[in-house]
């Protein structure tokens, strides 16, 4: 009796390697066609996914979109070929402030178990790296210095974005409006520097309390200005 013959070895590594290049096509097209039936769910998700996402911001704001009209399942259809921790650490934070941190937050619960959670593998990660990006660019002296700047802006729509963006940044931006204040002598600007203080409490409140015990001239009168506009109960001993 003849002995039953038998593929060689490297016949059978190309027969698995054929089996398993038609696989992954099979899943590819399977992806494909899932978007393209998530299309026929109404015009909202089908402009949705009609709109170029060549970039980051284009790619996440789809993402973000989808999740806003509950299409969880088609959102991470998007998200696994978004590569964000690709992405270098300025792009991160210019995503933050594109679509703001409490979108960023929500993003990091999204990672998780149980019914209500969805599949966006590495989104905890992703989110918590764009904000760690966000906060150290905005501690930067250079880019608070041109904050600063802004606020002697002619346009009120700049000076008051500048206030916001400077009172986010918490005590470095805080020490930063007072060293500027210190030093500055055009009025506008001092009012500027003031108003954007003024929206940094309770963080700020020690430091105005400092600045009043050694501060001299123009800058305590400023500081004793500012304490009274936030009827600041604990500076009145260094009146």
């Amino acid at each position: 009796m003849n002995a039953p013959k038998t593929l060689p070895l490297c016949c059978l590594a190309l027969l698995a390697s054929a089996l398993s290049a038609t696989a992954w096509a099979q899943q590819e097209e399977a992806a494909t066609l899932s978007l393209a039936e998530a299309a026929l769910r109404g015009p909202a998700v089908a402009s949705v996914l009609e709109m170029p996402r060549d970039t980051p911001t284009k790619q996440l704001g789809a993402i973000f979109t989808l999740l806003d009209l509950g299409e969880a399942d088609v959102a991470e259809a998007l998200w696994k070929d978004f590569s964000g921790d690709e992405l270098e650490g300025d792009v991160q934070a210019a995503l933050v402030k594109k679509f703001g941190v409490a979108r960023f937050l929500k993003l990091a619960r999204r990672e998780g178990s149980g019914e209500t959670a969805s599949e966006l593998d590495g989104a905890r990660r992703f989110a918590e790296s764009c904000l760690q990006a966000a906060a150290k660019q905005r501690r930067d002296p250079q880019r608070l210095t041109k904050l600063i700047g802004k606020l002697s802006d002619p346009a009120a729509e700049v000076r008051q974005a500048a206030r916001s963006d400077i009172a986010v940044v918490g005590d470095a931006g805080a020490i930063a409006c007072l060293e500027a204040l210190a030093q500055a002598t055009d009025t506008q600007l001092r009012t500027e520097l003031m108003l954007t203080l003024a929206r940094m409490r309770p963080a700020v409140e020690p430091m105005l309390i400092a600045a009043l015990a050694d501060g001299r001239g123009q800058f305590r009168r400023d500081v004793i200005e500012l304490t009274g506009y936030l009827h600041l109960q604990d500076a009145v001993p260094w009146l």
